[in-house]
């Protein structure tokens, strides 16, 4: 079973300097990292993105067993996550998180690639990534 995802309004805004998030492709926030464990045994998380929703564009979460072949892997708390190739540029400096509250649970994401989210919050709109 996939993992639970949601996003939010909330996820839409760019993490502050504060947060002391690296400048890696993503990131993990302890809780988590700690979601994600839970739920894998000898599996990774792969993180994609698919066409959906009202704005274009939702994250696609699985377990998988092992890395397709044009997937960049990154390790974040001794976890090996796999981004979909297409997706790297979008999720460049991410952090997912876990939030916990009376009408969700799961995975939040903090990208500071969005530029705006459907009023569900199910779906967004990126920005133009700059060539590298």
């Amino acid at each position: 079973m996939p993992p639970t995802t949601s996003m939010n309004a909330s996820s839409t805004e760019p993490i502050s300097p504060s947060a002391n998030v690296p400048t890696t492709l993503l990131s993990l926030s302890d809780e988590a990292a700690a979601f994600i464990r839970a739920r894998t045994d000898k599996v990774h998380l792969r993180i994609a993105l698919k066409n959906s929703g009202c704005a274009g564009h939702a994250y696609d979460l699985d377990y998988v067993e092992a890395r397709k072949g044009t997937d960049m892997e990154v390790e974040s708390h001794g976890l090996k996550l796999y981004v979909d190739a297409m997706a790297v540029l979008f999720l460049a400096g991410s952090r997912i998180e876990f939030k916990k509250s009376d009408l969700e649970t799961g995975l939040v994401f903090h990208n500071p690639n969005v530029e705006s989210a459907c009023g569900c919050g199910e779906s967004m709109i990126f920005k133009t990534p700059s060539p590298p």
